[in-house]
């Protein structure tokens, strides 16, 4: 068992309090480590191939010159790009 491990049930034992529960739930939850035995190691962001930039990119101009205001042109940018089979990620916000 690793140091950081050995810390977080230390803290859990000794303090007990409700303040430390989330915090534990969002580690070994998924809230960006990789599991117990990737702790500490987060996950990468996916990126957009170049590709699928320049798509995104261009119909997002297109979209904006028809009038749709600039997140909800992002927003169906992204949606279109995923549904024609971009490896997108989640609306960046």
């Amino acid at each position: 068992m690793d140091e950081k491990t050995k810390g977080l049930i230390w803290l859990v034992i000794a303090f007990g309090t409700i303040l430390s529960i989330p915090y534990i739930g969002k580690t070994f939850a998924g809230g960006g480590v990789a599991g117990l035995g990737g702790l500490g190691v987060r996950h990468r962001r996916r990126r957009v191939s170049r590709t699928g930039q320049r798509w995104i990119s261009k119909k997002i101009r297109m979209l904006r010159h028809e009038g749709y205001g600039g997140q909800q042109a992002k927003a169906i940018a992204y949606n279109m790009a995923r549904a024609r089979g971009f490896k997108v990620p989640a609306y960046p916000g």
